[in-house]
């Protein structure tokens, strides 16, 4: 439904977004599985994630023209359109 360079440019680099906070929630989970009742210290474990927020960046400077394209394609695609509402 959508071409290969509309979805590279609306979902960018989504896969590596979602490879970031997997490694992370099971960073989060290990530290859990430690304290047992409720983790009381987490700002270590993301000082040490935090190099790898930067995928947010790309992510966040692409997001205004995600949204035109995306407008656009909606605009010229009312299938599409009612297909995003469901």
């Amino acid at each position: 439904m959508l071409e290969e360079e509309s979805t590279s440019t609306i979902f960018s680099n989504i896969e590596d977004i979602l490879l970031t906070n997997t490694a992370l929630l099971s960073t989060l989970e290990e530290r859990q599985r430690e304290c047992r009742l409720y983790v009381d210290l987490a700002g270590d474990l993301l000082e040490t994630r935090m190099p790898h927020m930067r995928v947010y960046l790309d992510y966040c400077v692409n997001q205004a023209n995600a949204g035109k394209v995306l407008q656009s394609l909606r605009d010229a695609n009312p299938e599409l359109s009612a297909q995003l509402q469901v």
